[in-house]
């Protein structure tokens, strides 16, 4: 995407290197610059991530890394792969070489049917199996009528016996028109209408068969007309010559009583089939923790394991601990491995800026209306796990460790027991919990993942009843988290990568590489790109007016889980390190069974996006857009100096009656009034010292404008 002029970024040139240093490519571990790295969510978009994290590993050290749903996944193998670089002898790449592999082992052909890796990943629960099949038949169909025809049919054809009604009712009004209209008897007439509308439903399902495997193959259906005519025809001469009915009366019968009772037959059988597998469906979903699949392995002896059976071994491969009795965890990451032998139990989370490798993501509580990063924050109710309930959802290594390192009470009369009488375990402490248990408990995707079960405390009742809470998808309240790592001044860049639809001005051209051409990964060179937002216009009179109405209501539902992440994009500070990447429709999001081609694609928009993020922040970097970091930093400095001088100029700020309000906090001693005080004495004279000088710093704080307030810790 072009972009013309420039508000003030530096010409270039390199800025002063960090602690880790300002080394280019080849350089020794030590001397790599660090970053900290942000990845949205979108389910198998996730392809994106691992050569893009490979690329970046190159020239950079991995500080904090986090996410949200697929993002999570990203982010977790992007922790393993630092984790096992930090510890190796030679600090080699190995681990982000196998990642940098999985885009192209996640497209092989496998299992049965064949389909990609990817899809065999999400393995639907016995009773869900057949209805996962109906919905993931209309993946990747781009034409909606054929869509919705195709799934009808499909319905209808998992649950043919239920045509017997339809067909039953169908009789019975041809027979009655049959009865009427012709010298056939009351018995005659039933024999009629039996077999004409056989051969009716025959001729409407063979053509409907014909036309969705015409129109699958983008091949013109009118020949279909054809043949349906010759099927009435040999319908209508059939009932001529077997019950010697007049020309007259068999086209009259054949064409109106038999389209009228076919078409009856056919809704009725459409309606019941549709509530059958809507019932099924419904049952299947709720027993499963409202997920058709739940992440385990559900077809033994298949080539490819459930998704969190795959990515527990997988991260454990990538950080080098292979089939060890402790699964990969926060604590293996912050630099304290545990003692799988005799783990401690109450040992508390090491400080976020005493960690070695700092990894988040995001959740949501739907029960609670609420949002949690995991780690979890300091002072959270105590949550707690169902162990037969989570034996559902992770394997028995994960079950193993979490009940090993539980903080249950050992008195069986504190014992904590939810509203059936079960005993229930508490989650331990940060440190302990596997990072698979937090990337599930991030990416589970209404319906298609199953939720996760967790027990709390309802502590405004007086009873302290223990209540379920289901935690979902993290990106239904925040799908790019860009919050988490975010400082005023920051020590090193935060990159975050969001996903977004193809835009019209900008077409994805396929068989391009994503650095070719424009549409595909966009990083601002200047602080004037970046800060326009497209969106679909929302009125298309081509369109049914119920589809607009579901498009305006799906914009409601969007529009309340990505505010937050919208409103950042534009903003200076924020956009000029957050890379785009445009998708077409039949890739990333829902679309399980992606071909190689379209796998491949995504694979390379993500390469392409972190050499543009090398090519505008590295400091070694030597391209005509160079010295984004630096520019980076005086973008925030002088945000910072504006909201500081505002905060300075507040007159509630200066007023010296805080001062007694210091005196009168029980909360302080001595000492510590003493420096609330000075702080505030400081801000007065941070006040003078401004007006003394008549000149303002916010005047150039870039636009538009941040404010400062205090916001609770998610």
């Amino acid at each position: 995407m072009q972009e013309t002029g420039d508000a003030g970024a530096p010409a270039g040139g390199q800025e002063n290197p960090e602690k880790a240093g300002q080394a280019g490519p080849g350089a020794a571990f030590d001397e790599l610059p660090f970053c900290d790295l942000i990845m949205k969510g979108g389910i198998t978009s996730g392809v994106i991530y691992p050569k893009l994290i490979t690329r970046l590993s190159r020239d950079y050290r991995f500080k904090s890394i986090g996410g949200t749903s697929a993002g999570a996944i990203a982010a977790a193998g992007c922790a393993a792969a630092e984790y096992a670089r930090m510890h190796s002898a030679n600090h080699d790449n190995s681990g982000f070489t196998e990642l940098a592999k999985l885009p192209g082992q996640l497209a092989e052909p496998s299992g049965n049917p064949a389909a990609s890796m990817l899809f065999h990943l999400f393995q639907p629960v016995p009773a869900l199996k057949k209805h996962f099949g109906v919905l993931t038949a209309i993946l990747n169909v781009n034409n909606k009528a054929l869509a919705v025809a195709r799934l009808l049919f499909s319905i209808v054809k998992m649950f043919w016996w239920l045509a017997l009604p339809g067909f039953l009712i169908g009789v019975f009004l041809l027979s009655l028109a049959l009865s009427a209209s012709t010298p056939l008897g009351a018995l005659a007439s039933v024999e009629a209408a039996a077999l004409l509308l056989a051969a009716w439903l025959i001729a409407a399902g063979v053509t409907l068969h014909l036309a969705l495997a015409r129109l699958a193959q983008k091949r013109p259906a009118a020949s279909l007309v054809t043949v349906a005519i010759l099927l009435v025809l040999a319908v209508s001469v059939h009932a001529i010559t077997q019950f010697a009915l007049s020309p007259l009366q068999a086209v009259l019968i054949v064409l109106a009583a038999g389209l009228i009772s076919v078409a009856l037959a056919g809704i009725l059988t459409l309606a019941l089939s549709l509530w059958r597998f809507a019932t099924q469906m419904l049952a299947g979903i709720q027993g499963n923790f409202f997920g058709i699949c739940n992440g385990r392995s559900s077809e033994p002896g298949a080539q490819v394991s459930g998704l969190t059976d795959w990515l527990t071994a997988y991260f454990d491969g990538l950080a080098g601990l292979g089939k060890s009795a402790v699964p990969l965890t926060f604590g293996h990451l912050w630099g304290d491995i545990p003692d799988a032998a005799q783990p401690d139990c109450e040992l508390e989370d090491t400080p976020a800026a005493g960690r070695l490798i700092n990894f988040e993501v995001m959740t949501t509580a739907v029960s609670q209306s609420m949002c949690y990063a995991i780690p979890f924050r300091e002072g959270i109710v105590a949550l707690y796990y169902d162990p037969d309930e989570w034996k559902k959802l992770f394997p028995e290594r994960v079950m193993q460790w979490l009940d090993k390192t539980s903080r249950s009470n050992a008195s069986p009369d504190e014992q904590v027991r939810n509203a059936a009488g079960k005993t229930l375990k508490r989650l331990p402490h940060n440190r302990h919990l596997p990072v698979v248990v937090a990337v599930r408990m991030s990416l589970s995707f209404p319906i298609l993942l199953s939720a996760v079960p967790l027990y709390a405390p309802d502590n405004s009742t007086k009873q302290r009843t223990i209540k379920r809470a289901w935690f979902s998808d993290g990106g239904i309240s925040s799908n790019m988290p860009l919050h988490f790592f975010d400082a005023p001044l920051p020590a090193h860049p935060t990159f975050a990568i969001n996903l977004k639809d193809e835009q019209p001005d900008y077409p994805i051209l396929p068989g391009v590489p994503a650095c070719q051409q424009d549409g595909r990964a966009y990083l601002p060179k200047t602080n004037v790109g970046g800060q326009n937002r497209f969106w679909a216009d929302p009125s298309n009179p081509a369109e049914a007016p119920g589809y607009n109405l579901v498009s305006f209501l799906l914009n409601i539902v969007d529009t309340m889980q990505n505010w937050r992440d919208e409103i950042q994009f534009p903003y200076p500070g924020y956009r000029d390190r957050i890379v785009q990447i445009s998708q077409r429709k039949d890739e990333g999001g829902l679309n399980l069974n992606m071909p190689k081609e379209n796998i491949d694609a995504l694979s390379d928009a993500g390469e392409c996006a972190a050499e543009l993020l090398y090519r505008r922040f590295h400091p070694a970097s030597t391209a005509p857009e160079r010295g984004g970091w630096q520019n980076h930093r005086q973008l925030r400095l002088r945000t910072y100096l504006a909201i500081v001088e505002e905060l300075a100029n507040d007159p509630n700020m200066i007023d010296p009656q805080w001062d007694a309000v210091v005196d009168a906090c029980a909360n302080y001693n001595h000492a510590q009034a003493g420096l609330g005080k000075a702080i505030l004495l400081s801000i007065r004279n941070l006040h003078a010292t401004i007006a003394r000088s008549k000149v303002s710093v916010a005047e150039k704080a870039p636009r538009p404008r941040a404010s400062l307030r205090i916001s609770p810790k998610i």
